[in-house]
């Protein structure tokens, strides 16, 4: 049986990723439907790195603004 380990990026790391503060983050997901929803652990948001890298690669391509 194959497992697979998908890295989890914290608030910290993902504003740091995305150049944006923790509060954009949040307008980002409650008001942006493109914005990646967060996955919640023990009470904390994370992200998967497939959201993120998606999420960049889709502002590079210009298919949204950021």
């Amino acid at each position: 049986m194959e497992s697979t380990t998908r890295k989890l990026h914290n608030l910290k790391t993902v504003s740091a990723l995305l150049d944006m503060s923790a509060p954009t983050i949040y307008r980002r997901i409650k008001n942006d439907p493109n914005f990646p929803k967060p996955h919640l652990v023990g009470g904390n948001n994370f992200w998967t790195d497939a959201q993120i890298n998606d999420y960049i690669e889709r502002i590079e391509s210009g298919c949204y603004s950021s």
